[in-house]
C-alpha cells in the first residue's frame, strides 16, 4: 500500500510512503513551480502532476493533499518577526487555491482516491500530542523529524526539504480524524482503512 502526500507550493513536496515498511524507504520529489501568472503555473502544474502519478513507479493508493492556507501573510523585505504582519498575499492565495483545484482534477481523472487536510491539522498525529516546536518553526520540526526517520529529502534546497518533509507529515496522518475524503472516494479509503490492498484504479 502506497500513500502519498501533497504539499502545494513554489516547491511542490511529494512524498511516498508505505506505512508498514522502515521510513529509510520512503520517497520523497519536489516539483518546482516558476514565478509565473497563475494561471501559467496551474497550466504547467496539472500535467506535471498528471505524467508523475501516471508513472507505474509513483503510483499511489491514497493521496492527502495539505490544503493551502486560506490567508498568506506578506512580511515584505527583511526578516519576518512576530507583529511585523503587513498585508494578506492574496495573489499567493489565489495561485495555492487554484493549484490545489488542478491537483484534485488530475487525482479524480486517473482515478485516485484523495483526502484533504486542513493546514498543521496533521501536527499533533505525526508529531504527538502537545508537541511544539522552538520558535513555532514548524518546518524545521518537518525536516528534523524526516532526518530522525531517516526519510530521503532532497538535497541543497532549503524550501523544497520543508515542503517534501511537510508532505512526509500529511502522508503519515492519512487515518487522521481531521481528514476530509469526498464521497465519492470514500469506500475507497475504507478499503483501505481495513487493509484490504490496492483500489487505485
Amino acid at each position: 500500500m502506497i500513500i502519498s502526500g501533497l504539499d502545494i507550493a513554489r516547491f511542490t513536496g511529494i512524498s511516498l510512503i508505505n506505512p508498514a515498511a522502515d521510513p529509510s524507504t520512503w520517497r520523497t520529489f519536489c516539483l518546482v513551480l516558476e514565478k509565473e501568472t497563475t494561471w501559467v503555473k496551474t497550466a504547467k502544474f496539472s500535467p506535471a502532476l498528471r505524467e508523475f502519478y501516471q508513472d507505474e513507479d509513483h503510483r499511489a493508493d491514497f493521496v492527502v493533499i495539505e490544503t493551502p492556507l486560506g490567508i498568506v501573510m506578506d512580511y515584505g523585505a527583511g526578516a519576518a518577526n512576530p507583529g511585523d504582519k503587513r498585508s494578506i498575499n492574496a495573489a499567493t492565495v489565489a495561485s495555492l487555491n487554484s493549484l490545489a483545484g488542478a491537483a484534485i482534477g488530475v487525482l479524480d481523472g486517473l482515478g485516485i482516491p484523495y483526502g484533504m487536510l486542513q493546514p498543521r491539522s496533521w501536527h499533533t498525529s505525526y508529531f504527538g500530542s502537545g508537541f511544539k516546536p522552538k520558535d513555532g518553526d514548524w518546518k524545521a520540526a518537518s525536516v528534523a523529524h524526516a532526518r530522525l526517520q531517516n526519510v530521503p529529502l532532497p538535497v541543497g534546497n532549503r524550501q523544497a526539504q520543508e515542503d517534501c518533509a511537510d508532505a512526509v507529515g500529511a502522508a503519515c496522518s492519512w487515518t487522521s480524524k481531521a481528514i476530509f475524503v469526498p464521497e465519492h472516494h470514500q469506500r475507497a479509503y475504507m478499503d483501505l482503512r481495513m487493509s484490504y490492498g490496492r483500489v487505485a484504479a
